[in-house]
């Protein structure tokens, strides 16, 4: 688990340093410095860089590939098309979203100097199949799970219908990157749109054909999704900020200044997160020393990433040893593991939970006012615990600049039955 998490971080200290090449190689050297420090405290770049998942280390060989695409443009060397090629290869193999990568690839050969020689597109292209093969065997010797495993990707893509929305991939985004940054980046597609050389082509060309992709699979283009258009959002409003910094320099140190400080509170928060106790291990502990084993536990929704974790551990994997034995009501009446509500309440009677444990989303989830009158007044729970968390800076609440996939709840209630 440890190894699996440390890899990704160094896949995404590497993809900091691929994303500074490309902008280095593509716009010049400020550029590329400042398309790597603003990736380096991106909110999602950061959470998504500790996970234990394939979503980084694919990031990590999308970008590498456009060093090589820019060589192609630049040189046209066989070289240049056969790790362009391996990169594609990896990222497919990494994650199989890469696909579209080889596009780019033919946009670079039409645009390069060794445009009039097809062998180098043939490297380039024969590449892509034999690295991904050699590290994905299990494509060939498995071909049947593989194409069934294909289905997820093809679905979240909207290759198997159609959600065509905009909206959530400006949530994603949004949630992603933080308003001021997102403004800068989107400024920063303009900017380079309206100036557009050769080169801008292929970063503008991946943008466009993620964005196709990301509009029609709607809601499925959710934060750790939408990655592989990342680094290029940076690197071109890493662009726009450099032009103004030649322009004028206040110009670009203001405007690097404010971008940096709006990030501040993500950064800190994350910090908070890292350092400080979970409270949801905190929670733990504090429901091993004070509620005995064989006690009944109400859930308003199944067992989360939001819950306490002896509570999801204990839920998810009974067989595990050295765990209180709890017995989990579900509260909700229609479908537990997507609906929040206690409606069960009611009916339960006598067989109602000594004890209901509760975090703010679910409480948020329910969009009820009243939810603690009734527990008291109605069904007899007394609140007996609460382990809250406060993000703050110098007193100064900073929850609302936080972005939501760093899933970690306000507080968690502890409730018991009383009467």
């Amino acid at each position: 688990f440890l190894t699996g998490r440390l890899l990704s971080v160094i896949f995404g200290v590497l993809t900091v340093w691929a994303t500074y090449l490309v902008g280095k190689k593509f716009y010049g050297g400020r550029t590329g410095l400042l398309s790597a420090l603003f990736l380096s405290v991106l909110p999602v770049h950061i959470v998504y860089s500790q996970y234990l998942s394939m979503n980084v280390p694919g990031l990590f060989w999308i970008v590498l590939a456009f060093v090589f695409f820019k060589n192609i443009l630049d040189r046209g060397e066989k070289k240049d098309y056969i790790f362009a090629g391996i990169s594609i290869g990896l990222a497919i193999s990494t994650r199989y979203s890469a696909g579209p990568l080889f596009l780019i690839l033919i946009l670079a050969h039409l645009l390069g100097k060794g445009r009039k020689q097809a062998g180098l597109l043939i490297f380039g292209l024969a590449a892509i199949p034999i690295s991904f093969l050699v590290t994905t065997p299990y494509a060939i010797l498995d071909f049947h799970n593989f194409l069934k495993g294909l289905q997820s990707p093809m679905a979240v893509a909207g290759m198997s219908g159609f959600n065509f929305s905009v909206i959530p991939v400006l949530s994603s985004l949004q949630e992603g990157f933080g308003t001021i940054l997102l403004i800068v980046c989107i400024c920063g597609i303009i900017f380079t749109i309206f100036n557009r050389k050769k080169d801008d082509l292929l970063i503008l060309g991946w943008i466009f054909v993620l964005f196709v992709f990301f509009i029609r699979a709607g809601s499925s283009a959710t934060s750790g999704r939408i990655l592989p258009i990342v680094p290029f959002l940076v690197i071109l409003g890493a662009h726009l900020i450099d032009f103004l910094w030649a322009k004028k320099t206040i110009l670009g140190k203001s405007a690097t200044a404010i971008l940096f400080i709006s990030m501040v509170p993500c950064i800190i928060a994350f910090w908070q997160i890292r350092i400080e106790p979970d409270i949801r291990d905190v929670a733990s502990e504090w429901i091993e020393k004070n509620i005995f084993p064989n006690s009944s536990i109400g859930l308003l929704v199944e067992s989360s990433t939001l819950s306490p974790g002896i509570i999801d551990k204990k839920y998810r994997h009974p067989e595990v040893q050295d765990l209180p034995n709890y017995k989990f009501v579900p509260l909700a009446k229609n479908n537990w593991a997507s609906e929040c509500g206690y409606d069960r309440l009611g009916e339960l009677g006598d067989a109602c939970p000594t004890y209901i444990i509760v975090s703010n989303a679910e409480i948020a989830s329910l969009n009820e006012t009243d939810f603690f009158n009734e527990l008291k007044n109605r069904y007899g729970y007394e609140e007996i615990k609460k382990i809250e968390k406060k993000f703050a800076i110098a007193g100064i609440s900073i929850r609302k600049q936080i972005p939501p996939m760093l899933t970690v709840p306000d507080y968690v209630l502890i409730f018991k039955k009383t009467k």
